[in-house]
């Protein structure tokens, strides 16, 4: 009973995963979502070890997991690199435990794909680093709009005149003060129910409370 358990539960995975021997590692079974994700077959696989197959992108991971495997005899969260059949490189977290089948030493295998979520990492870090090139460019804005709703500009009169030492040492911060004081604007619109940090400009500059960002502000100018 337990055995049918096991080999249903082992087919119907969610995640690619495997059965190898423990002593050199050959393919005794997949599952189908191996075949479905890494586009393998079990006629095509079993009986071979996965360098044989060529599985791992980088050779000194699987050198180095089947190290730790060895020595531990479970592996968790093993990032590494896996070829797909069509040439697709995967992003995956590996997994494995040393088993008993059939009084056969041999290790169940699995492979989580964790592409998409790299991918949207890298795109909102470089979404993160955008923004903090533009940083200089939202203080300025900021502040300027500031110093015109609190001094207004008199007839034929510049309405940057009245930055004075706000506006100034606002411009000339370095980029540590500039990403403070955006978190600051930030912390200021959640504690005050003015808006979020991710509305547009206008909206966040256009507030009422100007003596409450005026002071975030003020601090690192």
């Amino acid at each position: 009973m337990q055995g049918r358990a096991f080999a249903k539960a082992f087919r119907l995975a969610p995640v690619p995963t495997t059965i190898s021997t423990a002593d050199d590692h050959r393919l005794i079974e997949v599952n189908e979502a191996f075949t479905k994700i890494l586009g393998f077959r079990a006629q095509d696989v079993v009986g071979y070890a996965a360098d044989d197959i060529g599985l791992w992108a980088d050779d000194r991971d699987r050198r180095r997991f089947e190290a730790e495997l060895t020595k531990a005899n479970t592996v968790r969260d093993f990032e590494a690199r896996l070829w797909a059949k069509g040439g697709e490189e995967l992003e995956c977290l590996v997994a494995a435990e040393a088993i008993m089948l059939s009084d056969r030493a041999c290790i169940l295998c699995s492979f989580q794909d964790i592409t998409a979520r790299r991918r949207s990492e890298e795109e909102l870090v470089k979404a993160i680093e955008a923004v903090m090139a533009d940083a200089s460019r939202f203080s300025r804005d900021v502040v300027e709009k500031l110093a015109a709703l609190r001094h207004p500009s008199q007839p034929g009169q510049s309405s940057a005149q009245p930055l004075g030492r706000l506006g100034a040492g606002a411009r000339h911060r370095g980029r540590g003060c500039r990403r403070q004081a955006l978190e600051g604007v930030k912390k200021w619109c959640s504690k005050t129910g003015s808006g979020s940090a991710e509305q547009p400009l206008e909206k966040l500059m256009n507030v009422n409370d100007l003596n409450g960002l005026a002071a975030v502000i003020r601090r690192f100018a």
